[in-house]
Order: structure tokens, then C-alpha cells, then sequence
């Protein structure tokens, strides 16, 4: 079993990648699962996410991220159970952050990924989709609580590649490449 997660800030193309590899996966015989991002499915329970988000919603996005995880078998995800954690750092206290990522870790090291995926923001910029906020702002925040998340959780740096910005079709051949 191969566990691969989209990580990176919102509207950065991962919902997109993702079903690009699933596709090219089925293609080449492959039962594949595809796991959807915990925190839409939060947005919409009405539990608040991005700036107003709360250590309930952030244990709530992790637990269900991992459940569904459990459940797929091949599994492109879109995002992981790190997800939370940008958010979590630069929303909640430094209390709640430190919770948050001793949980995340804990499934990490239970059942580790194989490969983590991480996309840098688009030239673009970010582009509404009704749940994220959209502002370049926000994505350069959420990206850079990215990249000091990944540095403090110290993972091999053989499980992390980082995509640069591109045409979609581009990064897709890129990500398989790498996959």
C-alpha cells in the first residue's frame, strides 16, 4: 500500500492533482480511493475553519482525515493529517498548536505516509472556492506555516517533494513522475 498526501495552502491545485492521480492510477490497473479534504467537509457542518477556527474543529478535521484514510485503499488524499496544522499555528495558542501536533504525529507514526506532496502557491494567486479564504494574504501565511511546520516535525526529506507553481497538466506529469 502506497500512502500519498497533497499538502500546501488552499487553491494551490492539490483537489485537481489529485484526481489527476487517481486517474492515472486507475489507468495503470490500480484500485485507487481518493481521500477529500476534512476541512470542507467541517465548512460544511457550520464548523468554523480558516481565521476563526477552534481546537474542537481541528480535532474534529484530524480525526476525520484519518477515518477516511482507514477506509481507502490506495489513497491519493487531498491534504493530510497535517493539515490542520498551519492553521493551528497561526490561529490557536501556542498550547493548542503543540496538542494538535503531538496527535498528528502520533498517526503519522502509527501509519506514515509514503510521500508527501507539497504545493507552493500559484503566480496567480488564490481563486475563491467558496469555503478557503482567498486572499493572497491568507495563502502566504497558511504556505510559510507550512514550511515551518514541516521543518519542526523534522520528517525524512525523502518523504516530502515540493511542487513548484505551474500549468496543472504540467504538475500533474511531474507528480507521476515522482509517484
Amino acid at each position: 500500500m502506497f500512502k500519498i498526501a497533497l499538502i500546501g495552502p488552499q487553491s494551490t491545485g492539490k483537489t485537481t492533482t489529485t484526481y489527476g492521480i487517481a486517474h492515472e492510477l486507475k489507468a495503470d490497473g490500480y484500485t485507487v480511493s481518493v481521500v477529500m479534504e476534512a476541512a470542507r467537509e467541517a465548512a460544511e457542518r457550520n464548523m468554523p475553519i480558516n481565521s476563526t477556527t477552534n481546537v474542537s474543529t481541528q480535532v474534529w478535521i484530524l480525526d476525520y482525515h484519518e477515518l477516511k484514510e482507514l477506509e481507502a485503499e490506495r489513497k491519493p488524499a487531498d491534504r493530510s493529517v497535517l493539515d490542520g496544522l498551519p492553521y493551528t499555528k497561526l490561529y490557536l495558542s501556542p498550547e493548542d498548536y503543540e496538542a494538535i501536533k503531538t496527535l498528528a504525529l502520533t498517526y503519522i507514526k502509527v501509519r506514515p505516509y509514503d510521500l508527501l506532496l507539497h504545493f507552493e502557491p500559484m503566480a496567480s494567486g488564490p481563486e475563491y472556492d467558496g469555503v478557503r479564504d482567498s486572499s493572497v494574504a491568507a495563502q502566504i501565511a497558511v504556505n510559510n506555516a507550512f514550511n515551518e511546520v514541516l521543518k519542526e516535525l523534522n520528517l525524512p526529506s525523502s518523504m516530502i517533494y515540493h511542487v513548484k507553481a505551474g500549468d496543472k497538466r504540467e504538475r500533474l506529469k511531474e507528480v507521476m513522475g515522482v509517484i
